[in-house]
């Protein structure tokens, strides 16, 4: 067993990421075996271990940073200007097929704009999230 009844307890009641306590009791431990003579080696480890803590920063606030609300509006608005003009296109034809293509190819599109949405989060709150 790598923690002790009593340190799992605290990992548990930890409010904070648990991997950042990790990291920090693994520096912790490498500070203790080197001792003050050799506090000079501490500094390669010390950088390894900033360099993941940042990397985990950097991978927390990318999954917690949702769509920029502009880029959704553009999307959006380029989605409807496109339908629009698909529109037009399809009035313009000679065929009695034309408006069945169209609610399929907006049904499918509209579709496709929905799952986007669904799966851009994959960790929210909706009925298929994890």
């Amino acid at each position: 067993q790598l923690l002790t009844d009593k340190e799992m307890e605290y990992v548990f009641q930890f409010a904070g990421l648990r991997s950042f306590l990790v990291l920090h009791w693994g520096l912790e431990c490498v500070r203790e075996e080197l001792g003050t003579a050799k506090e000079r080696f501490l500094k390669p480890f010390s950088d390894k271990v900033y360099a993941i803590r940042s990397q985990c920063s950097l991978i927390t606030d990318t999954l917690e940073l949702p769509m920029p609300f502009q880029y959704y509006h553009v999307l959006s608005l380029m989605l409807t200007v496109h339908l629009l003009l698909w529109a037009y296109g399809m009035a313009c034809m000679d065929s009695l097929f034309s408006p069945l293509i169209y609610f399929l190819t907006t049904l499918i599109f509209m579709g496709m704009r929905e799952l986007s949405m669904a799966l851009s989060n994959p960790f929210g709150d909706d009925d298929v999230d994890f």
